[in-house]
């Protein structure tokens, strides 16, 4: 659960939850292939996929915020949403 700029209270489901894990689970297996001294390509491509699956989350967790938070202020927008929107997607960008 987390609360939204405007009070409202999100609820993330168990999806949510089954994600992290996954990341979670996925960044140490990178650990130990560290430890192990495994192949540089395989631990790249378990970096990918941890990478991967926290960029879907994070997809996950904007549609939540979109459709709970924001819903209601879609009829009274105002220049800070419009602001608060940006930041978010300005957030979202990829930096190389």
């Amino acid at each position: 659960m987390a609360v939204c700029q405007n009070g409202v209270t999100m609820e993330y489901n168990k999806d949510l939850s089954l994600r992290l894990k996954k990341v979670e689970g996925q960044i140490r297996g990178v650990e130990k292939m560290l430890e192990e001294s495994r192949n540089c390509v395989d631990i790249i491509q378990q970096l990918q996929a941890a990478q991967s699956a926290i960029s879907s989350t994070n997809q996950l967790i904007i549609r939540q915020y979109l459709s709970q938070c924001l819903r209601d202020d879609v009829r009274n927008t105002d220049q800070d949403k419009i602001n608060e929107l940006s930041k978010l997607f300005t957030m979202l960008e990829i930096k190389e």
